[in-house]
């Protein structure tokens, strides 16, 4: 409720104190009503007290207000980024035929939203405790969202959904740990390179989709694919890793043809030979003493680089980057 502080203060600074105290103890009466109820102004009644500021300091939403819909969104939004699920879908008076029922992509985008909002139109100077966990949860959804349709996050967002610092998994990229993610040349995560990391944090798969269509809530009668499950056999390649932290891609590393084929080119300068097919490339960098392959560098020119190192990937981690 100290969020509200900064409406007295504009009344105080545009008229008067005595404007501000009568304004901010009707506004106490407004936010301390449920909508559902009439509001009695009788409660108006006398002089507004003038220590309002004193008195909305010691407010605190959930004992000194009515429900805000921003909060129960703002719960659900928190259930959903770590969790994949929104508890309102538990509760008896629950509208169902609203978003968060039939498209929750929508649904969180657009909480997300109204939060950010919120926290841009709040001074800097308030220094409001827990407006962080409220940035943190808005781009752990998002990030949420990203990966169940698997699109490419941002290392703050995949930072947040996993519930650790940025420097922490920039430090992890950096350090090329086992289950650090591979960032694509824009700074993006692909979702696929995401996985490992994502199974090392405990990271919970979202099952909205499979509760949605439990329930027949699906819009429109249509099918949702149920996410993969964390199970699911993954297929794993052993691939070479230059200095620079590019790998052997079968996207990024493939070439196009004069004839139109694409292929691959693999070793040393004065020595390279050209395969169609990934696998086979692959399979003759493995036997090089130093593998060396070309890819393309900022301008797009394929050159040489050699292998630092290999590292294991899943075959959609690959050609996911």
């Amino acid at each position: 409720m100290r969020s509200f502080t900064v409406v007295g203060e504009l009344l105080e600074i545009a008229f008067d104190p005595i404007t501000a105290a009568r304004g901010m103890q009707a506004m106490r009466l407004l936010t301390n009503t449920n909508p559902a109820n009439a509001v009695d102004w009788s409660k108006l009644g006398g002089e507004a007290p003038t220590d309002w500021a004193e008195t909305w300091g010691d407010l605190d939403a959930f004992n000194d207000s009515s429900w805000s819909s921003l909060m129960e969104a703002a719960h659900n939004l928190n259930a959903f980024a770590y969790f994949g699920i929104l508890p309102t879908w538990a509760l008896s008076y629950a509208d169902r035929s609203s978003e968060q029922f039939h498209d929750v992509p929508a649904f969180v985008r657009g909480v997300v939203n109204q939060l950010n909002r919120f926290l841009q139109l709040l001074p800097n100077s308030l220094n409001l405790y827990g407006i962080e966990n409220i940035e943190r949860t808005c781009l752990a959804a998002i990030g949420r969202l990203k990966i169940d349709a698997n699109e490419p996050l941002s290392v703050h967002e995949l930072a947040a959904v996993t519930q650790v610092t940025t420097k922490r998994l920039q430090n992890a990229i950096y350090a090329k740990s086992a289950d650090a993610p591979i960032v694509a040349k824009d700074g993006s995560i692909p979702a696929a390179a995401a996985h490992r990391w994502l199974e090392a944090r405990d990271y919970k798969a979202s099952i909205w989709r499979e509760f949605i269509a439990c329930k027949g809530w699906e819009e429109d009668g249509k099918a949702i694919v149920p996410a993969a499950t964390e199970n699911e056999a993954r297929d794993f390649l052993f691939v070479p890793e230059a200095r620079d932290g590019t790998v052997f891609s079968p996207i990024s590393c493939k070439r196009g043809g004069k004839n139109g084929t694409a292929y691959y080119t693999v070793g040393a300068k004065d020595a390279e030979v050209d395969y169609e097919d990934y696998d086979e490339a692959l399979a003759a960098l493995s036997k090089m003493s130093t593998p060396r392959w070309r890819r393309p560098n900022e301008n797009g020119n394929f050159g040489i680089v050699s292998a630092e190192r290999w590292r294991r990937l899943t075959r959609e981690e690959l050609f996911a980057i």
